[in-house]
């Protein structure tokens, strides 16, 4: 799962995955995130948080934002593993599933959740790790 947004509102978004989320905590079927819900329900918390700052870019009325949107572009580069340089053809590659090639709320999320953490990071910190703890 991908980590929480730096600055995400506690607001809520469409459980249908439109990405037209309330300004309102109990918004659309939704809820309030809480730490209750992140160990609980996940999914439905990564919706509600991601949920609203999808909203933010500004969703056409199919709930679709372009995959050249800079806001959209910026967000993932600052709050995923993906270097920036990687941000346009994964956003390609998640919309490419859909007739308009824009990004839906269920796209966004999986391009967070597929990207959460850069797995060369963790490899490194793990292989120094283990090459400090040697044997007793």
């Amino acid at each position: 799962a991908a980590a929480a947004p730096a600055a995400a509102p506690a607001a809520a978004a469409d459980s249908g995955g439109q990405g037209h989320g309330g300004g309102s905590p109990a918004a659309a079927g939704g809820g309030t995130l809480s730490f209750d819900l992140v160990l609980t329900d996940l999914d439905k918390a990564e919706q509600l948080a991601y949920g609203s700052v999808f909203a933010g870019f500004g969703p056409s009325a199919t709930g679709g934002v372009g995959v050249d949107s800079a806001p959209l572009r910026d967000y993932v580069a600052t709050n995923s593993g993906l270097p920036y340089e990687e941000v346009e053809s994964e956003l390609l590659k998640a919309a490419s599933v859909n007739d308009d090639f824009q990004l839906r709320l269920a796209d966004f999320l999986k391009v967070l959740r597929e990207n959460a953490l850069q797995e060369g990071r963790i490899l490194e910190s793990f292989l120094a790790l283990a090459g400090e703890g040697g044997e007793p």
